[in-house]
């Protein structure tokens, strides 16, 4: 049996050539981000994490993000009282 090469799945060995990068200390460093300050909101009666993360973030399933950075403060995230 004779496999013939084909000359479209041959690849050129100019096509693996990558250009090479900068070493580090040639390299710019980049600004850290500025710390943004956490918002505080007060939950008023009747509210939820559900509620606030639709107000906040424009979707309700997002309220987890909003337990998980405040899981030390809210042991229940489906009973949180108003006022906190």
């Amino acid at each position: 049996m004779v496999v013939e090469e084909n000359s479209k799945t041959r690849q050129d060995d100019s096509a693996l050539y990558v250009e090479p990068v900068a070493p580090p200390s040639e390299v710019e460093p980049i600004d850290p981000l500025p710390q943004k300050e956490p918002e505080k909101t007060i939950l008023q009666e009747g509210k939820t994490l559900r509620l606030l993360a639709l107000d906040l973030f424009g979707n309700r399933e997002f309220w987890v993000y909003i337990y998980l950075e405040n899981r030390d403060k809210i042991p229940n995230p489906n009973r949180v009282p108003a006022g906190m």
